[in-house]
């Protein structure tokens, strides 16, 4: 069989390895593509690196890569795109230009994908992919015949699967059995949602891979012994808009929790604004609590989920607004130890600037947040 995956990070890099080596048989040719999108140079190291714990048959890089001091604060052009584009007077134009752009766009990937595919394109054949990824309708155009799965990448992707999905076709996913739970609550067949990985098989992966991480001894001195640790996971929240004073804000429930005497692991994330950790850099500062800032491109690009597997006995709290990182790491790491927190309730007070698209979609997940990912975490 020919077997397609389209990976776009670190976090489904290690979902698709971890997959195809364990299902991988005899006659499988597993090629693994790099999205088309933007990619810093660090996160492409990553995302090579955990390729190499599988045998590919072929490796394509499609990403438009970008140095690691790049940022990716939206700029005023792309904030009023995503204010502009749902209203009534914007929301057609928009649209048929969106389609237009797309119809032209699914074009010239279908050309850059062909000739790499070309050898992989007869028999049996199937499509793993994440729900958003620039180069999906491409290779569903390349490939017709081939039946199309979906690996999670984040929240949003259990919302989408079930309508994305044709017959046959599965969801894999590291929620499966609360969402599962969820899907048959509402009177619906979840027949299609598939477990991502079995009992302890990621962390077996992810200590695969940090055999050979560059950075391990750094990330083995980060947790001294005898001391009170605490994790805060950053997110991308500029794409709501957000005031300066949110992350204070948050900063101060999250002190609630941990208190004073702890040292703060701050991970930013890799498509956050540089402005973003100087604010919470400043704000503990002033404070004068001890960090760890792992704004090194490397740490950042990093999936979360992987670096804990280092940490997980010596972290007291892992907190962030509604990142689907603390989710993952509640599911994959759950401990008596650790108590992992989030704060729908504050998110939502802070959504008043935010594109009327972005709002309904985070208000619409809450549910899903509650009731799937979060069965394991404490609000703040």
């Amino acid at each position: 069989m020919q077997r397609i995956f389209l990976t776009s990070s670190h976090l489904s890099t290690l979902f698709m390895t971890l997959h195809a080596r364990k299902t991988w048989k005899e006659g499988d040719n597993d090629v693994l593509i790099i999205d088309h999108f933007y990619k810093k140079e660090s996160l492409l190291k990553l995302i090579n690196d955990t390729a190499a714990l599988h045998r590919w048959q072929a490796v394509f890089d499609l990403s438009i890569r970008i140095s690691d001091d790049h940022d990716l604060q939206p700029t005023f052009k792309k904030r009023l795109t995503r204010t502009l584009k749902t209203k009534p007077l914007f929301r057609n134009v928009y649209s048929l230009l969106y389609k237009k752009q797309q119809a032209k766009a699914n074009s010239r990937n279908e050309e850059l994908l062909y000739p790499k595919l070309k050898p992989f394109m007869n028999g049996e054949a199937e499509l793993n992919m994440l729900t958003e990824t620039a180069l999906n309708q491409a290779l569903i155009n390349l490939m017709p015949h081939a039946a199309v799965n979906y690996f999670e990448h984040g929240l949003s992707d259990y919302a989408l699967s079930g309508n994305m999905l044709k017959e046959g076709g599965k969801f894999f996913c590291a929620f499966d059995k609360s969402f599962i739970k969820w899907i048959e609550t509402n009177g619906k067949t979840a027949n299609y949602v598939r477990p991502v990985m079995q009992d302890n098989e990621f962390e077996a992966i992810s200590k695969d891979f940090l055999n050979n991480f560059s950075q391990l001894e750094r990330l083995n001195s980060i947790c001294k012994p005898g001391k009170k640790h605490a994790l805060l996971l950053m997110q991308s929240v500029e794409q709501y808009h957000v005031t300066e004073e949110f992350w204070p804000g948050f900063l101060d429930l999250c002190l609630k929790q941990s208190g004073t005497n702890v040292t703060y692991i701050i991970k930013p994330h890799p498509f956050q604004s540089n402005n973003a950790t100087r604010i919470i850099e400043k704000y503990f500062k002033e404070k004068g609590i001890e960090t760890v800032i792992l704004n090194d491109a490397l740490f950042a690009n990093t999936g979360i989920e992987v670096i804990f597997s280092a940490w997980k006995e010596q972290v007291s709290h892992v907190f962030s607004p509604f990142s689907s990182g603390l989710y993952y790491l509640s599911q994959l790491y759950p401990s008596a130890n650790t108590t992992y927190c989030y704060s729908y309730r504050y998110m939502q007070k802070h959504l008043d600037r935010a594109p009327a698209l972005f709002r309904k979609n985070f208000l619409e997940a809450e549910e899903l947040i509650r009731k799937v990912f979060a069965e394991k975490c404490v609000e703040i």
